[in-house]
């Protein structure tokens, strides 16, 4: 199962709230990390599949990018485990 590591310029827990919302509709693992501005979801499901549903805390731009009322993309996906 592969890890993706999101950037969410969260600033407030009303952020994190929404961010939780969404991901919990979609059954994957998660973790914020809300100092750090960050998301770590445990899922084979397609990166496009993730970003899309981040898209739908109503914080996204055009570039598909994830942050604070502005969503800003991925920094990076990280496998976990052996192939």
């Amino acid at each position: 199962m592969a890890t993706h590591e999101f950037f969410v310029d969260m600033t407030c827990e009303g952020c994190s709230g929404a961010v939780t919302r969404v991901l919990k509709k979609i059954d994957v693992k998660f973790d914020i990390d809300l100092p750090n501005k960050k998301v770590f979801i445990q899922s084979d499901k397609d990166t496009d599949v993730l970003l899309e549903t981040l898209k739908k805390t109503g914080k996204t731009e055009d570039h598909g990018q994830l942050c604070d009322h502005n969503l800003k993309k991925e920094v990076r996906d990280l496998t976990l485990g052996t192939s």
